[in-house]
Order: structure tokens, then sequence, then C-alpha cells
């Protein structure tokens, strides 16, 4: 994981199992007392973005996470039924993201500053090649974006009672 929460699959190597610091959360399987001890937030809602990750940073921290590098798992579908929120889901990414952060101990101006560059900057630019979603629902997401980034100013996150 690097800058401000942006996670990438760890490379496939030949001896099959790796130690990580965080899983992506297609599939995963964690021990039940590593559940118990940290326990998903209640405070996400909204477009499923990055609680499986936050989740596992959060266990990281106090157990042993592997991969088998050689698995892949291709999601057919976003898992969204009709018509999503594009701007929910742009305020979720900036919310989410910024309590992983959190999670990771990034929490300096620069962190903040990749943050925003992150998700104003390298999204947008991303975007103009991207020809999906249309651009009435980039606008919308890029709304989100700028909504959750004042109510992050505002000290408005869902996640506040459990920042430390």
């Amino acid at each position: 994981m690097v800058g401000p929460a942006v996670s990438f699959f760890p490379a496939a190597t030949p001896e099959g199992v790796r130690p990580v610091e965080w899983l992506h959360g297609a599939d995963m399987a964690y021990r039940r007392q590593a559940l118990l001890a940290e326990p998903c937030w209640e405070s996400f809602r909204g477009y499923s973005f990055m609680e499986d990750l936050h989740l596992s940073a959060r266990v990281g921290r106090k157990y042993r996470l592997v991969v088998t590098t050689g698995a892949r798992l291709a999601h057919k579908e976003l898992g969204m039924a009709g018509t999503p929120d594009w701007a929910e889901l742009g305020e979720s990414m900036v919310m989410n993201r910024h309590a992983t952060m959190h999670v990771l101990q990034r929490r300096r101006a620069r962190d903040y500053v990749k943050l925003v560059a992150y998700e104003l900057l390298y999204w947008t630019a991303a975007q103009i090649r991207n020809p999906q979603p249309g651009w009435r629902e980039k606008l919308q997401m890029l709304r989100g974006k700028l909504r959750g980034f004042g109510k992050l100013l505002r000290g408005k996150s869902p996640h506040r009672a459990y920042l430390t």
C-alpha cells in the first residue's frame, strides 16, 4: 500500500505463500479471535469501499497475514444493484481512504496532500481515459469527493469516533 492508502495486489512469487501487512477483501478468511479483537467498524456506510482493506490493516497490526500469491479472483460485476449514487460513492472513497490512512499511521500534512492529489488529480486524469462510467456520473462522483473533503475539513468524518 502506498501514499494515502492506495493498494496493489502483491506480485506472484514462486514460493506461493507470502506474508503481507494488509489484504484485499474479495476472498479472505480470518480466525475468529482476530475478528473478535478487531471487529468491523459500524461507521462504514454506503457503497463498500476499503472496508475490507481497512479491517485487514487493523488485524495485521496484531496477527500474521499471508496471501497465496498464485491465486487470483476476478469480480464479474461491481455488486451494485441498480444505479449507484455516484456522489455517495465519491464521498465514501475519500472518507474510507482517510480512515485507512489513520490505521496506517499516515497522518502528516504530506499524507493529506497525497490524499488530495490522488483523489482529485490522479483520479480525474485517469477518468479522462476511462470510458466508464459516463461524464455525468464522473462529475457526480467528483462532487461527492469534494463533499467528502469538505466534511473532513469540518471534522465531520463518519469514522470520527474510531479515529485515535
